[in-house]
């Protein structure tokens, strides 16, 4: 007996988490409870258990009951192939996105809603076009599959109420007075919050703002002692306070009050705060309640130190000064120089030669020279300080060489190898013993015909 209750046992477990064992659910549901289980990623690979966890309706009002069923539920694995939909007497099959599995039970969920009107329909409630949203005012419009409210209306408790109110209009709640910043519904109202007051009926502005902060009048200024003055949209202090650490301070204090900044004693010239007390600075002494003066003791290194700093100066001046003379001075000298130079090699000599036909009448024969004289068929004469056979033309030449050279042959003799004359051609020429001037003046010679 034992044996066989525990095999009865044992046979009732396998049959109750066999996976081919399927189960149905059958349930009164929302309408937005089952579309939103239809656009879950999850229902296309679902167990039982999770579908029966999620076709729960999770909030406590409902715009429309349907009856929602699914039949032949497997254990694990199920995919919710399409829906058949029944609004009255319409009705409509719709096919979800899932892609087909092997080895996954294709299923089909239905939903029936006799009540259901699809012209009717609340704010909130499942719509496909705005035409459905008639049911509450201010909505009739359809977006994202849900009736919503017109533009400028704001959803509180599925109702429509009006939004952007401005200042001193009827509200219900809060958010219908956005219109105005910083504005709430108190009592009935759209007011101001704390802090703030009422500018006109559009804007709130701030009261109580500290020293520094943004304001645009003085009424707003109320948030620091001794301010209550809006300067350029900036809480500052009131004439004869200055600022310190966002604080408005006493200025213009004199000698010997109480201080806390040095900017507080203005009252005195050369006075600053030092041990809470205004006070003259160091070199100054109090003359009176109200001024400090120069002490003696520090005017005579002052007068020193400015007596060194004039003799730096001028000394600096003058040295400065005879340096630039002698610059002056040494360009002058060399530029001068350098003019005189230029000038001296742009003077030309000026040389007069006679014609190479004329021969001077003087003529020295040398003795050694006879027997070469009856040799030669044609006596050859040379002139003093006379060229070559080519003379080179100048501007200052009055003889007419034999030959006349071009501007291009110019100088061209100082590359040629002149015709070397034998020993016994220069006995015939010219004594120059008469010639006794510089022997770079040219001018005194004179042209000389045959």
């Amino acid at each position: 007996m034992a044996i066989l209750f525990v095999y009865t046992v044992c046979s009732i477990l396998l049959f109750l988490y066999d996976p081919s064992t399927t189960s149905s659910i059958t349930r009164s549901l929302c309408l937005e409870t089952t579309f939103l289980f239809t656009r879950d990623p999850e229902s296309c690979a679902f167990s039982y258990e999770y579908a029966k966890n999620s076709l729960e309706d999770k909030s406590s009002t409902c715009q429309t009951k349907c009856a929602v069923k699914i039949e032949n539920v497997s254990k694990r694995k199920n995919v919710l192939w399409d829906l058949d939909i029944a609004f009255g007497t319409a009705s409509i099959t719709l096919n979800t996105p899932c892609p087909e599995k092997d080895d996954y039970t294709k299923l089909t969920m239905i939903i029936n809603c006799p009540n259901w009107n699809t012209v009717n329909i609340s704010v909130g409630g499942y719509c496909r076009q705005d035409e459905q949203c008639q049911r509450s005012e201010h909505s009739a419009v359809c977006k994202d599959e849900r009736c919503v409210c017109k533009t400028g209306y704001i959803l509180f408790n599925l109702k429509c109420h009006e939004g952007n109110l401005a200042l001193n209009q009827s509200c219900s709640l809060s958010e219908q007075c956005v219109g105005s910043p910083y504005a709430s519904c108190l009592g009935g109202k759209c007011s101001c919050i704390e802090g703030y007051t009422a500018e006109n009926e559009t804007s709130c502005v701030q009261i109580k703002v500290s020293v520094g902060g943004y304001c645009n009048h003085d009424e707003q200024c109320q948030g620091s002692n001794h301010s209550g003055v809006c300067k350029l949209e900036k809480c500052v202090c009131r004439a004869g306070y200055v600022l310190s650490n966002l604080e408005c301070l006493e200025g213009n204090i004199v000698l010997n009050q109480s201080c806390s900044s040095r900017d507080q004693c203005a009252g005195s010239p050369y006075a600053s705060c030092l041990g809470g007390i205004c006070s003259c600075i160091e070199g100054y002494t109090a003359e009176n309640e109200t001024s400090c003066v120069q002490s003696q003791m520090s005017i005579l290194p002052m007068f020193q130190h400015q007596e060194a700093n004039i003799g730096t100066t001028l000394g600096a001046l003058f040295g400065g000064l005879f340096l630039g003379v002698i610059l002056t001075t040494v360009a002058v000298i060399i530029i001068y120089r350098r003019s005189e130079t230029h000038v001296n090699k742009r003077d030309e000599l000026t040389v007069k030669f006679s014609d190479n036909d004329a021969c001077c009448s003087a003529k020295v024969v040398d003795s050694n020279a006879l027997q070469n004289i009856q040799t030669k068929d044609k006596k050859r004469e040379i002139f003093p300080n006379s060229g070559s056979e080519e003379t080179v033309i100048y501007n200052n030449v009055y003889g007419k060489p034999k030959i006349e050279q071009t501007q291009d042959d110019v100088y061209n003799h100082l590359h040629e190898q002149g015709t070397r004359d034998d020993a016994d051609y220069y006995d015939h020429a010219c004594d120059a013993s008469a010639y006794t001037g510089d022997m770079g003046d040219y001018s005194h010679l004179q042209h000389t015909t045959s």
